[in-house]
């Protein structure tokens, strides 16, 4: 469905490729922005009918929340992928099951504490065992700005999106601080 798609945006016109990231991913593509000869992003027309899902590496801020929200329409009507169980919005209490596959999930943050270059956003009692969002680096430093700035998270319910690795249990290693979205309003005094 979605070569189909992606045939009638284009109607045969070129399209133009913005590399967003400097080598391939760890399966060997190349994430871009792609865009029709209008300018026209080919990524949300195929979000909003629910044949994709948002990776959200190497997006800017502008064209993330342009994406997402294309997602977002798709998810709530429950078109193409968010329709079928491997793509649905996951509990993260079922991200054991989904280790080394791409996958967003809705939960509510325990706690976040940063230690050393990382910073953890836990989402149970149990570091060993409950699910972990890890920012590590130059995109821990901005996940922590963002938390000093007032972005509250303990208590918030939060949209994680990411490859579900295995480390003391589910994991997702984030490469950009937009994996982990607030679902409501959580400004507020944050913990420093």
């Amino acid at each position: 469905r979605s070569e189909a798609a992606l045939r009638d945006m284009l109607g045969g016109a070129p399209v133009r490729f913005r590399a967003l990231a400097a080598a391939p991913d760890r399966y060997g593509a190349l994430p871009a922005l792609v865009t029709a000869a209008d300018g026209s992003p080919l990524q949300e027309g195929l979000l909003s009918r629910g044949l994709a899902r948002l990776d959200l590496a190497g997006l800017g801020a502008p064209e993330a929340e342009a994406l997402r929200a294309a997602e977002a329409q798709a998810r709530m009507r429950h078109l193409g992928l968010w329709n079928a169980t491997p793509y649905r919005v996951r509990a993260l209490a079922e991200l054991w099951d989904w280790v080394g596959t791409y996958q967003v999930a809705v939960g509510r943050v325990h706690s976040a504490a940063r230690v050393g270059d990382k910073f953890f956003v836990n989402f149970g009692p149990e570091y060993d065992s409950d699910v972990t969002v890890l920012f590590k680096g130059p995109v821990a430093r901005r996940f922590r700005d963002e938390v000093a700035a007032g972005r509250r998270l303990e208590g918030c319910p939060v949209l994680v999106r990411g490859w579900i690795e295995f480390w003391n249990g589910p994991l997702v290693a984030a490469s950009t601080p937009a994996q982990v979205e607030p679902l409501e309003s959580c400004e507020g005094e944050a913990e420093r």
